[in-house]
């Protein structure tokens, strides 16, 4: 698919076992190459797809490409030398609906979906299971990027590194919604590692239902969660790593603030005073800040 004004409309449509290999120019996007145009896609599968660098089974570029997929399958397929065994956006608008994302792999980051400088990604109704990439983001990996998951199962998959289940790099913000299930995702030496923050990144509530549950990590001490209601904090967010704390005077579902500590740091809050004490790290530091 190739410039802003191309369509591609696919309906149950088996695309597998198709490779990029040794190319001269691009290698990327084994199933479907997508500079820019609009893609839809209901009720297909994509089956063990390989691309030599970029998006195993779909690779998109350019700012105006805009992905719909529906009821469809992604299983097996990989990115061999890089990121997005399953999907590759590089800007662009996606938008996902009731769809599996099963044993993919990237070399690099992202073994189910890489999202990178995207206008926005919507993930609604899907499972991540089995899925594995060497560095980050074993099912998922935004980088500067707002991303709205609702309704998802992400478990049971790998990374080499940081965040088995999801890698959120840079400015990235994602919006959990509905039942959000995000657990028993692995990262190096098989150590529980669900969601993995950069200190940019941010996790905002939509309206979590009972029967979430999400475990959160960082590398260091950082706000991670914002505009989430006491409720959600006590009963749906679990630290995979360290401690994750908060206390606050007043009993109302207000919008505040919490953090994921590392070993070693411990996170008090209490009324708007903010205190983070390292156990590891000599000095002590405190900060006021203002609700409004």
């Amino acid at each position: 698919v190739n410039g802003g004004s191309s369509k591609l409309f696919l309906e149950n449509v088996h695309v597998f076992r198709n490779k990029t290999r040794d190319a001269k120019s691009d290698t990327n996007g084994a199933g479907i190459f997508v500079n820019g145009g609009r893609v839809r896609i209901r009720n297909c599968i994509f089956r063990r797809n390989e691309s030599e660098d970029y998006g195993g089974a779909i690779y998109s570029d350019e700012g105006d490409g805009y992905i719909v997929i529906e009821d469809s399958q992604f299983l097996g397929n990989r990115a061999n030398d890089n990121s997005g065994g399953g999907i590759y956006i590089d800007r662009g608008n996606l938008k996902i609906k009731n769809c599996t994302f099963d044993g993919n792999f990237a070399k690099e980051k992202g073994g189910g979906i890489f999202i990178e400088d995207d206008d926005g990604a919507v993930i609604r109704d899907c499972t991540f299971i089995n899925n594995s990439a060497n560095k980050h983001g074993g099912a998922f990996y935004a980088d500067d990027d707002d991303i709205h998951f609702i309704n998802c199962d992400i478990r049971n998959n790998k990374a080499g590194e940081n965040g088995g289940g999801v890698y959120l790099d840079h400015d990235a913000d994602i919006n959990f919604q509905g039942v959000m299930k995000v657990t028993d995702n692995k990262g190096s030496g098989n150590r529980t590692d669900n969601v993995y923050f950069d200190p940019e990144s941010r996790v905002h509530s939509g309206g979590l239902l009972d029967g979430s549950v999400i475990g959160v990590r960082s590398r260091k001490s950082f706000k991670i969660l914002e505009n989430i209601t006491k409720y959600e904090y006590d009963n749906y967010f679990r630290s995979d790593a360290g401690s994750l704390s908060n206390k606050i005077r007043s009993e109302k579902d207000e919008t505040y603030l919490a953090s994921v500590f590392s070993d070693n740091y411990y996170l008090i809050m209490v009324g708007l005073l903010f205190m983070a004490i390292a156990s590891a790290v000599a000095g002590v530091y405190s900060r006021k800040s203002r609700k409004h």
